[in-house]
C-alpha cells in the first residue's frame, strides 16, 4: 500500500471536517465504486478512506448512511486480497466504535452465513461443471469470511468472540471456524472455554461418519493446542 493511499483517505476526511456532512452523498457512492477497481491499492484505500470519513463525521450522519456503508464494508472483507480484508477489518472497527451493535448485528451474520454455507449438491449432466465451478467459488468465499472474521477477532475479540460464539456452537459444529478464531481470541476466550469445548466433544460423539469424526478430531486438536 502506498503513502498516497494514506495521504488520499486522510484528504477526504479533511475534506468533510471542512465542507462538513453535506458532502457525504457525493464521495460515498465514488468509495463504493471504487470497490469495482482491479488495483488493489485502490480497494484498499476505499477502507481507509471510509475509516477517515467516520472519524470525522457524527454517529448521526454514519446511521445516516449505514445502508451504504455497511454493504461497502461486508464486501471488502470478503476481498480476494488479504490486504484489503485486513484494512476492512480496521474499518470494521472504527465502524463499530461509531455505531455500535448495529455493526455487529449487520455484518457479523453475514460472514458467518457465507461461512457457513451448505456444499451445492451434486449436479448431472450438462450442469456438472458450472455446479464445480460455482462450489468452488462458494469454498474460496467461506475461506475469505473466516479471514475476515479472524481479523476482525484480532481487532475487537472482546466485543465479537461473545456475539460469536453462540452461532458457532450450534450443531452442526463449526470445529474449524473454532480452531482458527481461537488462535487470535486472546484473553477473551476463557470464559467461553467451557461451552466451546463441551460443544465440540459432543458433536464429535455423535458424528456418524468415520470420515468426518477424524476430521473433526484434526480440528479440535487445533483447538486444543491453541489454549493449552
Amino acid at each position: 500500500m502506498t503513502n498516497d493511499k494514506y495521504i488520499a483517505a486522510r484528504t477526504l476526511g479533511d475534506l468533510v471536517r471542512k465542507l462538513g456532512e453535506r458532502v457525504l452523498p457525493e464521495i460515498i457512492p465514488i468509495l463504493e465504486k471504487g470497490l469495482d477497481s482491479q488495483q488493489s491499492d485502490q480497494r484498499q484505500g476505499v477502507c481507509i478512506g471510509l475509516s477517515e470519513i467516520m472519524a470525522a463525521c457524527s454517529r448521526d450522519y454514519i446511521i445516516a448512511f449505514s445502508s451504504t456503508i455497511i454493504p461497502t464494508v461486508r464486501r471488502a472483507l470478503l476481498d480476494p486480497l488479504v490486504e484489503v480484508r485486513q484494512s476492512a477489518a480496521k474499518t470494521f472497527e472504527n465502524l463499530h466504535s461509531s455505531i455500535g451493535t448495529q455493526a455487529l448485528d449487520e455484518i457479523l451474520p453475514y460472514l458467518l452465513n457465507v461461512m457457513q454455507k451448505d456444499a451445492i449438491p451434486n449436479a448431472t449432466n450438462g450442469d456438472q461443471n458450472n455446479k464445480e465451478d460455482e462450489q468452488e467459488k462458494e469454498e474460496t468465499e467461506r475461506d475469505f469470511a473466516l479471514d475476515a472474521l479472524q481479523r476482525i477477532m484480532q481487532l475487537k475479540s472482546r466485543v465479537v468472540l461473545p456475539y460469536l460464539v453462540p452461532h458457532l456452537i450450534q450443531p452442526p459444529v463449526d470445529i474449524k471456524a473454532l480452531a482458527s478464531l481461537t488462535l487470535v481470541a486472546g484473553d477473551a476466550l476463557a470464559r467461553h472455554l467451557s461451552r466451546i469445548i463441551q460443544a465440540v466433544i459432543t458433536h464429535i460423539a455423535d458424528e456418524k461418519d468415520p470420515q468426518a469424526k477424524q476430521q473433526h478430531l484434526f480440528y479440535a486438536e487445533q483447538l486444543l493446542a491453541a489454549v493449552c
